[in-house]
């Protein structure tokens, strides 16, 4: 038996699979299922795992709809959580659909393998953060201690971390 509930759009309802009745789900430019729902007097856009969680899961609380297994368009409950937006990031990472890191994003300046030159003459070679800024044409010395430290470039952090004797770097 179909398990369909109403949502709080009157005369439109959802399965917990993600069906919506009285509108046929349509594709967003970004991948997800919507469906076009009346609101009063205007008509706006829903998207499907919105309207399913809201049904069959409960009041977000300011949370957002996250897809467990990353398919935008499986819409089952099963399927659904809430989660904070900085846990739906974690999420899109671990699982590949969120690679915009490293080269790959679109302010970066540099490369991978420029990084990890950067690692390997700041701290093997045991070269002056500020030199070796200036050889990269890096605006300042704090770039490459955030390289270094794990606040920029996170996945390459461990390359190239073989330790200098202390006292060779500059304080």
């Amino acid at each position: 038996m179909m398990n369909i509930k109403e949502t709080k759009y009157p005369g439109y309802f959802v399965t917990e699979d993600g069906r919506v009745f009285k509108e046929v789900p349509q594709h967003e430019t970004n991948g997800y299922l919507a469906v076009n729902v009346r609101d009063g007097e205007r008509y706006r856009l829903e998207r499907v795992h919105r309207l399913v969680a809201e049904v069959y899961i409960g009041d977000s609380e300011g949370r957002i709809v996250n897809h467990i297994d990353g398919n935008k368009k499986h819409n089952h409950a099963s399927n659904l959580e809430y989660t904070s937006y900085a846990e739906n990031n974690k999420h899109a990472r671990n699982t590949g659909l969120n690679n915009h890191h490293g080269e790959a994003h679109h302010w970066s300046k540099l490369t991978e393998d420029q990084v990890r030159m950067i690692l390997h003459r700041y701290r093997v070679e045991g070269i002056p953060a500020q030199q070796v800024a200036e050889e990269f044409g890096l605006r300042n010395r704090e770039t490459v201690y955030a390289i270094a430290n794990g606040r920029r470039w996170k996945h390459l952090k461990d390359e190239g971390s073989e330790t200098i004797p202390k006292g060779s770097r500059e304080q």
